[in-house]
């Protein structure tokens, strides 16, 4: 439902400010999907990288995939019990979730797109067929 509150008015009754907000009284059982879903992926991309782990690096970058699931598990477990604390203050809250969404989103893409730079720019140069990486 659609909370709002007016914080100031003219001598109408018209208002001047208001603040709104969604309320849900479900709202727990929605986290908890969230935070299940989560969990399933990571579990799942983590199942993923250890099934790949023997493919060649130049094939597969399951071991960068790994470093940044591992990155992801420490901002959630930070982050989590943080946004609980400052429930309270919404400008402190807003500027923390969404600090939280840049770094987990940076670790990944600078882990992950990163290692493919530098094998780019800086790799060995192999030759290399899919075959040996395949039967390895």
């Amino acid at each position: 439902s659609w909370q709002r509150i007016v914080k100031r008015a003219d001598n109408f009754g018209a208002p001047l400010e208001s603040v709104g907000y969604c309320t849900c009284n479900y709202w727990k059982v929605w986290i908890a999907i969230i935070a299940v879903w989560h969990l399933v992926l990571m579990i799942f991309a983590s199942v993923l990288c250890y099934k790949t782990r023997n493919i060649d690096t130049r094939f597969s970058e399951s071991k960068y995939v790994a470093v940044a699931m591992i990155s992801n598990l420490q901002i959630f477990v930070i982050s989590i019990p943080v946004l609980v604390l400052v429930s309270d203050d919404p400008k402190t809250g807003l500027f923390l979730r969404a600090a939280v969404i840049w770094m987990n989103d940076l670790f990944v893409i600078c882990i992950i797109f990163g290692s493919l730079m530098h094998s780019v720019h800086f790799g060995p140069k192999k030759d290399v067929n899919i075959g040996d990486a395949v039967s390895e």
